[in-house]
Formats: C-alpha cells, structure tokens, sequence
C-alpha cells in the first residue's frame, strides 16, 4: 500500500509535484476471437441476452454458460514492470474497456518521459494472455488483443495484435512458461532447457533470454547472464528489464558509472519503475550527483515501494552533503518510519541530530 508523506518534507514534495507535469490519456483495449469474430452479448444458448442462458428441461435451475462477454467473467488488468496492478476492469457487452493512464511524465527539467505498461487478459474460459511494452504515448492507444478459447492452440493469425508486441510461437510460448516455473521451484538445470528451447523456436524472445539470465544468475554463472540479458536488448532493445539487470551485474562489480547509465536508460523506457528509481538514487549518491539524488527518490515515494526504503537513506545523505540540513531531516526520517528495523536506523537517528544542531535546534523533542 502507498504510503503517505506525512512527516517532515510534504512542503519540498509538493513542489516537486508542482514542477512536474503529468499527462494523462485514454488507453482502450478491444478483445476479437482468434477466429475475427468480436466479443457480443450475442448467445449461442437458450436465454436472455447478457444474461446467464437457462435450460428449462433440466429443472430450470442449472446455469448454462453462453458465449456472452457477461458469462465469460473476463478480466482486463494494466500493470507496471513490477507486475503490480494500475488499473483492472471488465470488458464492455462489445468487449471493450477504456482505462485512464498516465501516458508521460515531465520532470522539473523539462525532460519528457513516456510511461510503459503490461496488459493481462485472464478468464475461466480463455487462455491467458500478457502483452508486454504497451507505450499509449508513443500512439498504442488503442490494443487489440486476440484471445483463445481453453485449450485452443494459437494460430498463425492468433495471439497479441499491438505495434510493441512480440510474435511468439505458441511452442515457444509454452517452453518459457515451464521455464519460469522450474526458475520458482529452483529446478535451475530444468530452467535453462526449456529457456534455451524457447529461443531455438524463437530467437528474438526477449523475455526468454531475461529468464535464462535470471536462471544463470542463481547458478552463480555471471559471464552467462550478462551475455543473455545483453542479448535479450540486442533483440529488443525497449526491452526496459534487460537493462535493469545488466545493472545489477554491474554494480555488483563496482562499476557505478555503468550501472547508473544502464538504469537510465531502463528509466527512458518504463521512468516510472520502483526498482531502477531506487538503485539509481544510491548510485548517483556514490558518483556525488547529489542534485539527482532527492528528486529521484521524491518521485520513488509517490509509487509503492515496499523493500526500497534506502533511497530514502541516499536521498538525506545527498542533502546533507548540500548543506540542506531541513530537508535531510526529512528524508532521514521517511526512511526511518519506512525501515524501522533497518541496521542503519542509528546512523539515520545521528544524522538527524547533526542536521539539528546545524539549524540550531534543541538535540531533544
């Protein structure tokens, strides 16, 4: 659940918001059978329309299910990068459903920056679909998604019809599902098979090579990953969690120039991720771009962000390093209230006295 700025700094962070500007869009998606038909409150059951359809020879009482998008109990959700929900709705009697979005977002620089989502079709009936990189400001506006009825293999014409959306092969599709499922149940030489034959079905799967980079990461196989998640942006090079992993790998070699730029331009793709916001605050502190620092994590607080507390930490820390001991205090104290059993508690509390006495306050409540 967010959390609300309640403490010390809602003075800096409304400005920030003040400064920033934040277009927001309309975002359709319209679902079509993978035979071109269109969704309808058109039976083909005995029954009312939009209605559950009854048979009245068997007792009347039993519910028959129709074809109708009303039966069907189709959900359409638009998620970030973290997977976490940012919109959810049914579709229409048409099987359609609008959504508002924020589309891009322009920081206190002026910068522009589009704002990435997923789309994720689910129903009891239907196969599930995932359409990733959906930018409804670069004009993905409106998303036809083609879906499948349970078992219904994909066809030729079947699958995602959007201007971002991969063609994965059906096989290829199934391959990295039992992928990801061996990578949860740490079945790690599983894991590389199916990945690897996902992308011997279909090179240019992105998120396959992720997976086989995620799977060697585990195996403590750096050099492996790092080819994989290079290649999974060599193939796609929007592909906004190739870079954030890369990152990864090189910060844990130390190289923060590499990573902080890595990050960027993950954020240039998707600028509204938790996770790249909240490493890229740390490694701008350590590269002492302290102006960067508080701004990115202002921006971090807006988003859920469980797990992501030391930004917080980063952001005070470049702030005292400017001689801004206020607006230190509150961050130090955001990070407090938000990582109560964090090692690094005392060091805030110390913090927050040094800044204290700098303003001439009393070192006491």
């Amino acid at each position: 659940m967010r959390k609300l700025c309640r403490l010390l700094i809602p003075i800096a962070f409304v400005s920030v918001l003040a400064q920033a500007q934040v277009q927001t869009l309309q975002f359709k998606v319209m679902l079509t059978w993978s035979d071109g038909a269109r969704l309808s409150d058109k039976q083909d059951v005995t029954g009312m329309p939009g209605v559950q359809g009854t048979n009245r020879e068997a007792a009347g009482i039993n519910p028959v299910r129709g074809n109708t998008v009303a039966n069907m109990s189709i959900r359409i959700q638009v998620r970030n990068d973290m997977g976490q929900v940012i919109a959810e709705s049914s579709p229409s009697a048409q099987g359609d459903a609008t959504f508002t979005l924020v589309g891009s977002v322009t920081n206190s620089r002026g910068v522009k920056e589009d704002v990435v989502y997923r789309v994720r079709v689910t129903g009891p009936d239907i196969e599930e679909e995932n359409i990733e990189g959906v930018d409804p400001a670069s004009g993905d506006r409106f998303l036809t998604v083609t879906i499948r009825r349970k078992g219904e293999k994909r066809g030729q014409g079947g699958g995602v019809v959007s201007a971002n959306a991969l063609k994965v092969p059906g096989k290829a599709e199934k391959e990295y599902n039992r992928g990801n499922k061996a990578l949860d149940d740490k079945k790690l030489p599983e894991a590389i098979e199916h990945f690897q034959r996902a992308i011997d079905l279909y090179p240019n799967y992105d998120v396959a090579y992720n997976g086989l980079g995620a799977t060697l990461v585990e195996m403590k196989d750096i050099t492996g990953a790092r080819k994989a998640f290079e290649r999974s942006i060599a193939v796609n090079d929007k592909f906004a969690s190739g870079y954030r992993n890369l990152a990864k790998i090189s910060a844990s070699e130390k190289d923060y120039v590499k990573a902080a730029d890595l990050l960027q331009r993950s954020l240039s793709l998707e600028p509204l991720n938790p996770e790249a916001l909240a490493r890229l605050c740390q490694f701008d502190y350590l590269l002492g771009k302290d102006m960067e620092v508080p701004e990115l994590a202002r921006k971090l607080h807006s988003l859920p962000h469980d797990g992501l507390e030391l930004a917080h930490y980063a952001a005070a820390s470049s702030l005292e390093r400017m001689n801004k001991p206020d607006e230190a205090i509150g961050e130090y104290t955001l990070f407090i209230k938000e990582a109560p059993n964090s090692s690094l508690v005392a060091a805030a509390k110390a913090s927050i006295e040094r800044c204290r006495q700098k303003l001439n306050e009393p070192t006491t409540r």
